[in-house]
This record gives structure tokens, sequence and C-alpha cells, in this order.
């Protein structure tokens, strides 16, 4: 956020107290380091100035909603101030997804849809929106894109265990098992934990002579 430091830095030149305690409070609403309390407060001194810049206002609501959020729960505020960055700033992704995790986070599967497919509009070569909106659809029973999802974030990032574990489980809801199997395989080559996912009884030597998923799905559950 190097521009933002040199608008701060813009701000404590100009002359006046009031300039003053509004570039301070700048300064604590982009800082990470402090409480969510804090920052609401700053974020909300920044953003009470009719004279502020679109940007540091952008900054300021982008702020104050990820501590409304990660350190309040408060949804509602947290996506207001979402919401309201995104007016200023239309054709950030980044605006677009962090709003659309919060939906995904409260169960609001069709928002978080909304806001991840304009985020990939805006964005397309960004593998993590995918992931995101891939567990949307997944949560809402629309395997099919889902997979669809998980297999463009593969393409972007083919070594992503968790994506191959996710589209396994997308495929294994389908009844895809062998595509399933081959994911899971996979998950489980590139992240030797999700082996533990399995009971023993599941895993036998492949006619290539590798452990592996041999007798998935029809091994005994884990107890």
């Amino acid at each position: 956020m190097k521009w933002f430091a040199v608008a701060i830095a813009a701000l404590l030149a100009l002359t006046g107290p009031s300039s003053a305690d509004v570039a301070r409070d700048a300064a604590v609403c982009a800082d990470e380091s402090v409480s969510p309390d804090r920052t609401i407060d700053a974020c909300s001194g920044v953003i009470a100035d009719p004279a502020i810049s679109p940007d540091i206002r952008f900054r300021a609501y982008s702020n104050r909603a990820r501590a409304y959020f990660t350190g309040k729960g408060d949804y509602d505020r947290a996506v207001a101030d979402a919401s309201e960055a995104i007016k200023l700033k239309p054709g950030e992704a980044p605006a677009r997804a962090m709003r659309g995790g919060m939906h995904l986070a409260y169960n609001e599967y069709q928002k978080a849809i909304a806001d991840f497919d304009e985020a990939l509009r805006l964005n397309p070569a960004e593998a993590d929106f995918y992931g995101s909106r891939a567990y949307a659809y997944a949560q809402s029973g629309d395997t099919d894109k889902a997979i669809a999802d998980y297999s463009e974030l593969l393409r972007l990032r083919p070594t992503d265990a968790n994506a191959f574990y996710d589209r396994g489980g997308a495929y294994e809801k389908k009844e895809a098992f062998d595509l399933a199997r081959a994911d899971y395989e996979q998950a489980i080559k590139l992240q030797r934990d999700y082996a533990g996912e399995f009971p023993d009884s599941c895993f036998g030597m492949t006619a290539q002579g590798e452990r592996g998923l041999k007798n998935w799905p029809a091994c005994e559950p884990s107890e």
C-alpha cells in the first residue's frame, strides 16, 4: 500500500490541525496491528471528513469493513462498508471478492456467487476467486459449476492440493468415483495430510505397485 503511505504523507504536509488529525486517523486506519475498535474509530474519522480523496475514503471503508467482520463479527456493518467501497471503486476486483467472502462465511451463497462473478470479470486470472466461487456453487448444490471452477483453479495453480481434494468431493457427489479417486490421490501426493481423511482399509497396492485408494469407495468407514 505504498500509495496509501504517500497519501498520508501528503495529508501531514497540509497546514491546519484538522488535516493533521485526519492524517493521524488515516495512519491508524491503515495499521493492521491495532485493535478492531481503534481501526473502526480511526477509519470513521477519515470517512467523516468530506475533503478526503476518493482513494483514501475507499481504503478507509475497506479497512473498517474488515475490522467489523473479523474483529467484531458484525456482518451487516461489514457488508455495508464493503458496499460503500465498491461504489467508490467499482473496478476493484479485491473489493468485490472481500464482500463475496463475507457473504460466503454467512452462507449467503447466491450473493457470494454474484460478487465472485464480478470479481472474475474484472480479474479472470485470480485462482482464489475460482476456489471461493466453486465452494459457493458446491454448497448451493450446483456441483457441475463447482467442478468447472475447481478445474479452472487447477489450470491456473496445478499443484493446489486443496483444489484437488475439493474437486474430488464434488465428483463423489456425482458418483463419478474414478474421477473422485484420481483427485483424492493427487491431493494426497501433494499433501500427505489428506491421507488421514480416509481409513486404512481404503488403501491398497495399485497395478503400478504404488499405495493408493485401491479399495475406495467400497472400503470400511472409519469408526
